[in-house]
Protein backbone atom coordinates (compact mmCIF):
# COMPACT_ATOMS: atom_id res chain seq x y z
CA UNK A 1 0.00 0.00 0.00
CA UNK A 2 1.08 3.18 -1.04
CA UNK A 3 0.40 6.24 1.25
CA UNK A 4 1.49 10.11 -0.06
CA UNK A 5 1.56 12.90 3.46
CA UNK A 6 2.20 16.29 2.65
CA UNK A 7 2.32 19.21 5.73
CA UNK A 8 4.18 21.77 5.40
CA UNK A 9 4.99 25.05 8.32
CA UNK A 10 1.43 26.39 7.93
CA UNK A 11 -0.58 23.19 7.61
CA UNK A 12 -2.11 22.24 11.42
CA UNK A 13 -1.90 18.13 10.22
CA UNK A 14 -0.15 15.82 7.95
CA UNK A 15 -2.70 15.87 4.72
CA UNK A 16 -3.02 12.87 2.69
CA UNK A 17 -2.95 12.89 -1.17
CA UNK A 18 -3.15 11.55 -4.06
CA UNK A 19 -0.21 12.34 -6.63
CA UNK A 20 3.84 12.78 -5.34
CA UNK A 21 4.51 16.36 -4.98
CA UNK A 22 7.51 17.77 -4.42
CA UNK A 23 8.52 18.39 -0.37
CA UNK A 24 6.03 15.04 -0.12
CA UNK A 25 6.25 12.26 2.53
CA UNK A 26 5.86 9.00 0.42
CA UNK A 27 5.85 5.81 2.24
CA UNK A 28 4.90 2.05 1.16
CA UNK A 29 3.71 -0.69 3.50
CA UNK A 30 4.29 -3.80 2.27
CA UNK A 31 4.29 -2.75 -1.02
CA UNK A 32 3.41 -5.31 -4.56
CA UNK A 33 5.50 -5.54 -7.67
CA UNK A 34 3.86 -3.44 -9.24
CA UNK A 35 4.29 -0.23 -6.77
CA UNK A 36 7.92 -0.72 -6.33
CA UNK A 37 8.13 -1.17 -9.75
CA UNK A 38 5.65 2.49 -10.34
CA UNK A 39 7.34 4.35 -7.50
CA UNK A 40 11.08 3.67 -9.06
CA UNK A 41 9.97 4.69 -12.47
CA UNK A 42 7.86 7.90 -11.04
CA UNK A 43 11.04 9.40 -8.42
CA UNK A 44 13.89 7.92 -10.48
CA UNK A 45 15.29 5.21 -8.08
CA UNK A 46 16.74 1.99 -8.00
CA UNK A 47 14.10 -1.15 -8.13
CA UNK A 48 16.86 -3.34 -6.81
CA UNK A 49 17.66 -1.61 -3.40
CA UNK A 50 13.92 -1.02 -2.85
CA UNK A 51 13.18 -4.55 -3.12
CA UNK A 52 15.93 -5.13 -0.88
CA UNK A 53 13.93 -3.29 1.86
CA UNK A 54 11.46 -6.27 1.37
CA UNK A 55 14.11 -8.80 2.80
CA UNK A 56 13.36 -10.48 5.95
CA UNK A 57 17.14 -10.71 6.78
CA UNK A 58 18.31 -7.01 5.17
CA UNK A 59 21.04 -5.80 7.65
CA UNK A 60 20.68 -2.16 8.30
CA UNK A 61 23.27 -0.09 6.18
CA UNK A 62 23.71 2.91 4.21
CA UNK A 63 23.98 2.84 0.19
CA UNK A 64 24.40 6.18 -2.41
CA UNK A 65 22.79 5.69 -5.79
CA UNK A 66 22.83 8.61 -8.13
CA UNK A 67 23.10 11.26 -5.19
CA UNK A 68 19.93 9.54 -3.40
CA UNK A 69 20.59 7.88 0.15
CA UNK A 70 19.51 4.78 1.22
CA UNK A 71 19.54 3.94 4.92
CA UNK A 72 18.27 0.41 5.69
CA UNK A 73 17.31 0.06 9.72
CA UNK A 74 15.41 -2.07 11.45
CA UNK A 75 12.76 -1.76 13.82
CA UNK A 76 11.28 -3.83 16.63
CA UNK A 77 7.87 -5.47 16.68
CA UNK A 78 6.08 -7.55 18.80
CA UNK A 79 5.49 -10.75 16.63
CA UNK A 80 2.90 -11.95 18.92
CA UNK A 81 2.29 -11.56 22.77
CA UNK A 82 5.56 -12.18 24.49
CA UNK A 83 8.02 -12.85 21.01
CA UNK A 84 9.41 -9.91 19.31
CA UNK A 85 11.56 -8.92 16.61
CA UNK A 86 13.30 -6.70 14.46
CA UNK A 87 12.05 -5.37 10.76
CA UNK A 88 13.58 -4.54 8.01
CA UNK A 89 12.99 -0.60 7.29
CA UNK A 90 14.39 1.64 4.37
CA UNK A 91 14.29 5.45 4.06
CA UNK A 92 15.22 7.30 1.20
CA UNK A 93 16.45 10.79 1.19
CA UNK A 94 15.85 12.28 -2.46
CA UNK A 95 16.06 15.38 -3.57
CA UNK A 96 12.78 16.73 -2.68
CA UNK A 97 11.01 13.59 -1.74
CA UNK A 98 11.15 11.42 1.33
CA UNK A 99 10.50 7.67 0.40
CA UNK A 100 10.04 4.92 3.57
CA UNK A 101 9.48 1.14 2.66
CA UNK A 102 8.44 -1.20 5.33
CA UNK A 103 7.30 -5.08 5.05
CA UNK A 104 5.17 -4.44 8.07
CA UNK A 105 3.18 -1.32 9.30
CA UNK A 106 4.87 0.83 11.36
CA UNK A 107 4.31 0.71 15.27
CA UNK A 108 4.96 4.16 15.52
CA UNK A 109 2.99 6.26 12.27
CA UNK A 110 0.39 7.54 14.32
CA UNK A 111 2.72 9.27 16.57
CA UNK A 112 4.45 10.72 13.01
CA UNK A 113 1.19 11.45 11.69
CA UNK A 114 0.12 12.90 15.02
CA UNK A 115 2.95 14.96 15.58
CA UNK A 116 2.46 18.99 15.49
CA UNK A 117 6.18 19.94 15.30
CA UNK A 118 7.25 17.86 12.23
CA UNK A 119 6.77 18.36 8.08
CA UNK A 120 7.52 16.90 5.40
CA UNK A 121 9.47 19.81 3.81
CA UNK A 122 12.03 20.34 6.26
CA UNK A 123 13.02 16.84 5.29
CA UNK A 124 15.93 15.74 7.48
CA UNK A 125 14.38 16.88 10.71
CA UNK A 126 11.41 14.35 9.71
CA UNK A 127 13.83 11.90 9.42
CA UNK A 128 15.72 12.41 12.32
CA UNK A 129 12.10 12.19 14.11
CA UNK A 130 11.59 8.71 12.65
CA UNK A 131 15.03 7.59 13.95
CA UNK A 132 14.13 8.30 17.38
CA UNK A 133 10.63 6.46 17.18
CA UNK A 134 13.11 3.41 15.83
CA UNK A 135 15.05 3.63 18.83
CA UNK A 136 11.99 4.07 20.89
CA UNK A 137 10.57 0.40 19.28
CA UNK A 138 13.77 -1.00 20.73
CA UNK A 139 13.42 0.56 24.91
CA UNK A 140 9.86 -0.17 24.73
CA UNK A 141 10.54 -4.20 23.70
CA UNK A 142 13.53 -3.97 26.08
CA UNK A 143 11.36 -3.21 28.86
CA UNK A 144 8.73 -5.72 28.36
CA UNK A 145 11.30 -8.09 28.24
CA UNK A 146 12.90 -7.16 31.21
CA UNK A 147 9.69 -7.51 33.30
CA UNK A 148 9.21 -10.94 31.69
CA UNK A 149 12.66 -11.35 33.30
CA UNK A 150 11.94 -10.39 36.34
CA UNK A 151 8.55 -11.83 36.28
CA UNK A 152 10.17 -15.77 35.86
CA UNK A 153 13.20 -15.09 38.39
CA UNK A 154 10.80 -14.27 41.11
CA UNK A 155 10.59 -17.88 42.27
CA UNK A 156 12.89 -20.22 40.81
CA UNK A 157 12.46 -22.87 42.63
CA UNK A 158 8.81 -23.24 40.60
CA UNK A 159 10.71 -22.84 37.49
CA UNK A 160 9.14 -24.82 34.34
CA UNK A 161 10.00 -26.26 31.19
CA UNK A 162 7.98 -23.78 30.06
CA UNK A 163 9.66 -20.90 31.42
CA UNK A 164 12.91 -22.04 30.39
CA UNK A 165 11.63 -22.07 26.92
CA UNK A 166 10.41 -18.73 27.61
CA UNK A 167 14.31 -17.53 28.33
CA UNK A 168 16.24 -19.24 25.59
CA UNK A 169 13.11 -16.93 23.00
CA UNK A 170 14.09 -14.08 25.64
CA UNK A 171 17.86 -14.69 24.72
CA UNK A 172 17.63 -15.26 21.04
CA UNK A 173 15.30 -11.70 20.86
CA UNK A 174 18.14 -10.07 22.66
CA UNK A 175 20.91 -11.32 20.39
CA UNK A 176 18.82 -10.06 17.35
CA UNK A 177 18.21 -6.58 18.87
CA UNK A 178 21.94 -6.55 19.55
CA UNK A 179 22.78 -7.04 15.63
CA UNK A 180 20.20 -4.76 14.83
CA UNK A 181 21.69 -2.24 17.16
CA UNK A 182 24.98 -2.61 16.75
CA UNK A 183 24.31 -1.56 13.01
CA UNK A 184 22.11 1.12 13.69
CA UNK A 185 24.79 2.62 15.99
CA UNK A 186 27.45 2.59 12.71
CA UNK A 187 24.61 3.73 10.51
CA UNK A 188 23.74 7.26 12.68
CA UNK A 189 27.83 7.85 12.09
CA UNK A 190 28.16 7.27 8.87
CA UNK A 191 25.01 9.42 7.95
CA UNK A 192 26.43 12.18 8.99
CA UNK A 193 29.67 11.67 7.39
CA UNK A 194 29.61 9.67 4.40
CA UNK A 195 26.31 10.58 2.73
CA UNK A 196 27.45 14.65 1.44
CA UNK A 197 24.42 15.66 3.26
CA UNK A 198 25.31 19.12 5.06
CA UNK A 199 23.59 18.73 8.60
CA UNK A 200 22.91 22.50 10.58
CA UNK A 201 24.48 21.96 14.22
CA UNK A 202 21.16 21.33 15.67
CA UNK A 203 20.30 18.20 13.37
CA UNK A 204 24.01 16.90 13.91
CA UNK A 205 23.96 17.12 17.64
CA UNK A 206 20.27 15.34 17.43
CA UNK A 207 21.62 12.15 15.26
CA UNK A 208 24.96 12.11 17.76
CA UNK A 209 22.11 11.98 20.56
CA UNK A 210 20.58 9.08 18.43
CA UNK A 211 23.59 7.21 18.31
CA UNK A 212 24.64 7.85 21.85
CA UNK A 213 20.78 6.17 22.42
CA UNK A 214 21.12 3.21 20.46
CA UNK A 215 24.73 2.10 22.35
CA UNK A 216 22.86 2.64 25.50
CA UNK A 217 19.95 -0.01 23.98
CA UNK A 218 22.85 -2.20 23.34
CA UNK A 219 23.97 -2.07 27.07
CA UNK A 220 20.42 -2.54 27.95
CA UNK A 221 20.38 -6.07 25.70
CA UNK A 222 23.68 -6.87 26.75
CA UNK A 223 22.82 -6.75 30.85
CA UNK A 224 19.82 -8.86 30.01
CA UNK A 225 21.88 -11.17 28.23
CA UNK A 226 24.26 -11.46 31.18
CA UNK A 227 21.24 -12.40 33.64
CA UNK A 228 19.87 -14.87 31.53
CA UNK A 229 23.32 -16.10 30.99
CA UNK A 230 23.41 -16.03 34.90
CA UNK A 231 20.48 -17.49 35.38
CA UNK A 232 21.05 -20.66 33.68
CA UNK A 233 24.28 -21.17 34.51
CA UNK A 234 22.65 -21.24 38.13
CA UNK A 235 19.67 -23.57 37.41
CA UNK A 236 21.77 -25.75 35.99
CA UNK A 237 24.10 -25.88 39.02
CA UNK A 238 21.07 -26.20 41.00
CA UNK A 239 19.78 -29.33 38.75
CA UNK A 240 23.36 -30.94 38.77
CA UNK A 241 23.45 -30.75 42.10
CA UNK A 242 20.03 -31.98 42.78
CA UNK A 243 20.66 -34.87 40.28
CA UNK A 244 23.79 -35.77 42.37
CA UNK A 245 21.38 -36.03 45.63
CA UNK A 246 19.39 -38.44 43.55
CA UNK A 247 21.77 -40.62 42.19
CA UNK A 248 23.23 -40.58 45.83
CA UNK A 249 20.37 -41.36 47.88
CA UNK A 250 19.41 -44.29 45.40
CA UNK A 251 22.64 -46.16 45.31
CA UNK A 252 22.86 -45.72 49.04
CA UNK A 253 18.88 -47.06 49.22
CA UNK A 254 20.74 -50.19 47.09
CA UNK A 255 23.27 -50.63 49.04
CA UNK A 256 21.10 -51.27 52.02
CA UNK A 257 18.23 -53.42 50.53
CA UNK A 258 21.07 -55.62 48.83
CA UNK A 259 22.47 -56.01 52.70
CA UNK A 260 19.16 -58.12 53.85
CA UNK A 261 19.85 -60.29 50.12
CA UNK A 262 23.42 -60.92 50.71
CA UNK A 263 22.58 -62.72 54.25
CA UNK A 264 19.62 -64.44 52.98
CA UNK A 265 21.61 -66.14 50.38
CA UNK A 266 23.68 -67.25 52.74
CA UNK A 267 21.18 -69.04 54.73
CA UNK A 268 19.51 -69.93 51.25
CA UNK A 269 22.28 -72.83 50.48
CA UNK A 270 22.02 -76.39 50.63
CA UNK A 271 25.09 -76.65 53.16
CA UNK A 272 25.29 -77.13 57.11
CA UNK A 273 25.08 -73.77 59.01
CA UNK A 274 25.37 -72.43 61.83
CA UNK A 275 22.07 -72.72 64.30
CA UNK A 276 20.55 -74.33 60.57
CA UNK A 277 18.39 -76.31 63.21
CA UNK A 278 17.53 -73.53 65.76
CA UNK A 279 14.06 -73.18 65.80
CA UNK A 280 14.86 -69.35 66.26
CA UNK A 281 17.07 -69.15 63.56
CA UNK A 282 14.69 -67.18 60.94
CA UNK A 283 14.29 -64.58 63.28
CA UNK A 284 17.42 -64.39 64.62
CA UNK A 285 18.47 -63.95 60.84
CA UNK A 286 15.83 -61.18 60.27
CA UNK A 287 17.11 -58.93 63.01
CA UNK A 288 20.65 -59.51 61.98
CA UNK A 289 19.86 -58.05 58.55
CA UNK A 290 17.38 -55.74 60.31
CA UNK A 291 20.33 -54.54 62.43
CA UNK A 292 23.01 -54.40 59.77
CA UNK A 293 20.59 -52.09 57.40
CA UNK A 294 19.58 -49.89 60.28
CA UNK A 295 23.25 -49.20 60.41
CA UNK A 296 23.78 -48.56 57.53
CA UNK A 297 21.01 -46.16 56.86
CA UNK A 298 22.63 -44.13 60.19
CA UNK A 299 25.36 -44.03 58.95
CA UNK A 300 24.55 -42.98 55.33
CA UNK A 301 22.00 -40.51 57.03
CA UNK A 302 25.13 -39.26 59.39
CA UNK A 303 27.28 -38.41 56.13
CA UNK A 304 24.25 -36.95 54.19
CA UNK A 305 24.48 -39.59 51.54
CA UNK A 306 21.02 -39.79 52.07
Amino acid sequence: MTSIYYKNSSSKSFEEIQEFKKNSWVHLTNPSANELAYLAESLKLDLTLLTDALDQYEVPRIEIEDHDVYIYTRFAVEKEPGLFQSVPFLLINKKGYLVTLSPQPLPFMGNILSSKRQTTVQQIRLMIYIFSQVNLTYSQRLISISKSLRTVLTDTIKITNKDIIQFINLENMLYDFISSLTRIEAGYTNFTKQTGIRFKEPEADAIDDLRLEAGQLMQICKDNIRTVVNFREAYNTILTNNLNRVIKFFTALTVIITIPNIIGSFFGMNVLLPFAQHPLAFGFIILFALITSGALAFLFIKKDWM
